[in-house]
């Protein structure tokens, strides 16, 4: 449990020193479903925060909650994470690659700049344990990858839409 509070507090630490460098915290939206899109909840805004984001629609501490397509356009989020419970990364881009879209997604701040990642939710995000740490430090790298270099771990997040085709 040390262990995990000294990596957990390193991260933390990495954090602040990039902030304190100018690195302002980036603008996300996780989704733990994606159809119906559900934003995140329960710790997942906290690994956020923690990893150096900003979690624009999802509650520290509450339930996920249904959202909609529409909800994530007006907050217009830098980077949009998909990490649907029970699904690896895998899995979450080939339901992202089916799943139906708004006409105007790709309109999206986060989907034309190719910042929409697949993660691993059941390995990082869906329960809460140890992994949770790997969360934070996967995040981590994704907000911030200048400051955090190879701290995610492998496999564990894959890029997608229309900047990435498979």
């Amino acid at each position: 449990m040390e262990l995990l509070r000294e990596r957990l507090g390193a991260i933390e630490n990495r954090v602040l020193e990039r902030r304190l460098a100018g690195v302002r915290p980036r603008r996300i939206v996780c989704l733990e479903w994606l159809d119906p899109p559900f934003a995140s909840g329960h710790w997942v805004p906290e690994q956020v925060r923690r990893a150096g984001g900003w979690e624009l629609l999802g509650q520290e501490g509450e339930r996920a909650v249904e959202t909609t397509w529409d909800a994530v356009r007006e907050v217009e989020p830098e980077q949009l994470m998909l990490i649907p419970c029970g699904f690896d990364a895998r899995r979450t881009a080939n339901e992202f690659d089916r799943m139906p879209r708004p006409e105007w997604f790709d309109e999206l701040r986060a989907v034309r700049r190719g910042e929409v990642f697949a993660l691993d939710g059941s390995g990082y995000f869906s329960r809460p344990g140890p992994r949770v740490i790997d969360g934070i430090a996967l995040l981590a790298e994704l907000f911030d990858p200048e400051g955090f270099i190879d701290v995610a771990p492998p496999e564990a997040w894959i890029p997608v839409g229309p900047a990435y085709p498979r």
